[in-house]
């Protein structure tokens, strides 16, 4: 059964499946749509035009499909923030729609968002991503599938975090980070293969060992054409070649 306390505003225009629970003071605008078995506590702020998954947890004051925070943006524009399954999404988090009519900003499944992480306009949030607390994206960012962005971490619009990815906490990340790597330090820089990551993915022997491989070459300026062929390198090759808008980081010299 779907559960709406007393002192929550929802729209009889919006679309609620079952087994919903909606906590003291949340509001749900019309057009808002919200999957079985998802849990909006107090004082949330669903808008219009958002799109929720199965089995997403909202904790207390999230709000999800607020305006873009850019000058170019008319209110008058149908843009959309789709979330699939399984995310949490703690207190105070932010997540605002897309930027032009009919764009989205999109979040996969199984991800964690933090105290009072924000995704902006139009970026993509792949499967199993961690925002720590106040980790910011600007509008077009894209987070490839298990990366973690450490706390009170602000990432530039149009920036590029790839897989497996971890970014120091405290950064100001203004370049692409490179997947199946850790990056901070001051200067910014690529310093290390994200070995605990990596490993809890499971990938194990050769294909770790050609990873290393990869890594070593980047930090030494070559090509990683012929370094081997597993499904890790693929994707590692297809985004080192990919269009990047913001340019990519340099590596900590060994």
């Amino acid at each position: 059964m779907t559960k709406i306390h007393d002192t929550a505003i929802v729209s009889s225009k919006c679309n609620l499946g079952s087994n919903v629970t909606v906590g003291p003071y949340s509001i749900i605008h019309p057009d808002a749509s919200i999957d079985d078995n998802c849990v909006i506590g107090s004082h949330c702020v669903i808008h219009p035009y958002v799109q929720i998954g199965k089995n997403n947890e909202l904790t207390d004051h999230v709000v999800i499909g607020g305006l873009p925070q850019d000058l170019k943006f008319e209110k008058k524009c149908k843009s959309h923030v789709v979330i699939e399954e399984n995310n949490i999404f703690r207190e105070f988090c932010t997540v605002h729609r897309g930027s032009v009519d009919k764009s989205q900003t999109r979040i996969a499944s199984n991800c964690l968002l933090m105290c009072y992480s924000h995704v902006g306009h139009d970026s993509v949030v792949d499967n199993s991503v961690v925002l720590t607390n106040s980790a910011t994206l600007g509008g077009f960012v894209s987070v490839g599938d298990f990366a973690v962005i450490g706390g009170n971490t602000y990432i530039h619009q149009y920036t590029r975090i790839g897989a497996y990815a971890m970014v120091s906490g405290h950064t100001a990340v203004t370049k692409d980070v490179v997947p199946f790597t850790l990056l901070g330090r001051d200067p910014v820089k690529h310093y290390k293969l994200n070995s605990v990551g990596i490993k809890r993915a499971d990938i194990e022997g050769i294909n770790y060992e050609l990873l290393e491989k990869a890594f070593r070459y980047l930090r030494e300026g070559k090509d990683i054409a012929n370094v081997g062929s597993t499904k890790e390198l693929e994707y590692l090759k297809r985004w080192i070649n990919a269009e990047s808008k913001r340019g990519i980081y340099g590596f900590l010299k060994p």
